[in-house]
């Protein structure tokens, strides 16, 4: 069954933009949509198995990926990092 697909839009490095035209023109992949669904799906892949590794064997851990309220709470995390870093 094929999935419905959504785009997106997202800035990338210069170096990150000619390694995914490189594997493009390797003829590793079909086109950039492709590498970037690649990277997000093995990101997506790492970060379950990091939260297995952390929590797989903890009495009363989460079970399954983290919810709604956690992917808020990370984000929220992440943003405030991210401004600390800037400076504001």
């Amino acid at each position: 069954m094929k999935k419905k697909l959504s785009k997106i839009n997202a800035s990338v490095t210069v170096e990150l933009k000619a390694f995914t035209t490189q594997l493009v023109q390797e003829g590793r992949y079909q086109n950039e949509s492709e590498v970037v669904r690649d990277a997000l799906r093995l990101l997506q892949q790492k970060q379950l198995e990091n939260f297995n590794a952390i929590f797989g064997d903890y009495p009363g851990a989460p079970v399954g990926g983290p919810s709604a309220k956690d992917l808020a709470a990370i984000k929220k995390e992440i943003t405030r990092d991210r401004a600390a870093r800037r400076g504001k």
